[in-house]
């Protein structure tokens, strides 16, 4: 049996170029405006006095190679092209003349920064996290040992999008080198083997928009790679993760709570399974219909009885079946949605609804089916806290 009371996250581990051995990362930690033109473009001053941080959670790298999902909640995501170093060893309160001791190689990152949210954060004088410190926003490549190409000081460093050059500088040009942030660093932290740290990214930064690929390199330590998944593909992975947390949840309950009711007017974890089951395919085909320019009007009318219908077959149905279901309509929205472009999410239509209006592709898909899922998995939450409850309460009266 596990000492745990849910399961511990995964370990997040850096590939290292030619051998099978992965280094486990400890922290992320990162090092802001160390270059003096991407200071400049940015509207502020590089601090040549010291260098200062922000970090990274382990669990937010993903490989070079990836493909991820359009950041959460930000309209201006932007890359940024560093060196990273990889430590290996110990290192505390070391100078400057031994702080490359503790390095065991070099790799190149993408800090991916929510631009806006960042700039908000600054001019309310707030910490960056929610700019910086976000799920996926810390890609790295994999590392090349010291041992083999020694400690760079002057290297190219480049970021291509979608092929056309936007970041060109030297690694030369960083206001503070490696072994001074590392001496610098270990005098607030006691760092430690599978510490990494981003040192800074050169000017021309910019923003990414779903489809873009980036592509990177620093002279003789490696390259990089990163494609943004398209709107569709994004809100495809979405609607999965969502319908697979919400049967995740209900496998996890015991069978008389599947079909108790806390109040009449309140549905059953059977309802909302069959309520889930019918909006998913119909909200996803409306979505179509707009993006394809099918029709002038979405959404249900009054004489529309197939929610109802869906919510009363699973009284009477099974857990199997209705699950079954959930997943087939899921496999087939999401093949839908990652086939729908950009443009056609943009698509626009009239809802029937007049509390909505003229509403795009995107909206139904974002609001009505991945976001309704999601609010479905808190709904049967609260029925299992509230059935916990009651349960707890005629335990102690013995009713």
């Amino acid at each position: 049996m596990s000492e745990f009371l849910f399961p511990a996250p995964s370990l997040s581990a850096l590939p290292i170029r030619g051998k099978n051995e992965r280094i486990p990362i400890r922290r992320i930690f990162c090092v802001g405006r160390n270059y003096e033109a991407h200071a400049k473009e940015m509207g502020g001053v590089a601090d040549r006095e010291a260098p200062f941080y922000f970090t990274k959670a382990s669990e937010h790298y993903v490989a070079s190679g990836s493909t991820i999902d359009y950041p959460l909640g930000t309209s201006n995501c932007n890359y940024e092209m560093e060196l990273v170093v990889a430590l290996g060893a110990p290192a505390f309160r070391v100078s400057v003349e031994r702080a490359l001791d503790a390095v065991y190689g070099y790799a190149c990152g993408l800090d991916m920064t929510r631009r806006d949210l960042q700039n908000a954060a600054r001019e309310q004088k707030r910490p960056w996290d929610l700019g910086k410190d976000y799920e996926q926003s810390a890609v790295i490549g994999e590392v090349v040992p010291a041992a083999e190409i020694g400690h760079p000081k002057s290297a190219a460093i480049e970021l291509r999008l979608n092929g056309e050059t936007k970041q060109n500088s030297d690694i030369s040009q960083l206001i503070h080198d490696v072994p001074h942030i590392i001496a610098h660093l270990s005098n607030y932290y006691h760092l430690n083997a599978g510490d990494v740290i981003f040192t800074g990214t050169p000017e021309g930064v910019g923003p990414v928009k779903p489809g873009d690929t980036l592509e990177g390199s620093v002279a003789g330590v490696g390259t990089i790679s990163l494609h943004i998944a398209t709107r569709g593909a994004s809100f495809a992975s979405g609607l999965e993760a969502a319908a697979e947390g919400l049967l995740a949840e209900v496998g996890t309950l015991p069978a008389e709570l599947v079909s108790w009711k806390p109040a009449d007017d309140v549905w059953s974890v059977m309802e909302i399974l069959g309520h889930v089951s019918e909006f998913i395919p119909y909200w996803t085909g409306q979505a179509v219909q707009i993006a394809r320019h099918q029709q002038e009007q979405w959404g249900r009318t009054h004489a529309d009885t197939d929610r109802m219908d869906a919510v009363n077959r699973a009284r009477s149905g099974s857990l199997a079946d209705v699950t079954n279901e959930i997943r087939a309509g899921v496999g087939t929205a999401a093949a839908t949605l990652r086939g729908l472009t950009d443009a056609e999410l943009a698509a626009e239509a009239m809802s029937r609804n007049p509390r909505w209006g003229l509403k795009p592709a995107s909206f139904v898909v974002e609001q009505l089916v991945v976001q309704h899922a999601e609010k479905h998995l808190g709904q049967i939450r609260r029925n299992a806290s509230q059935f916990r409850a009651r349960n707890d309460r005629h335990v102690t009266t013995g009713t």
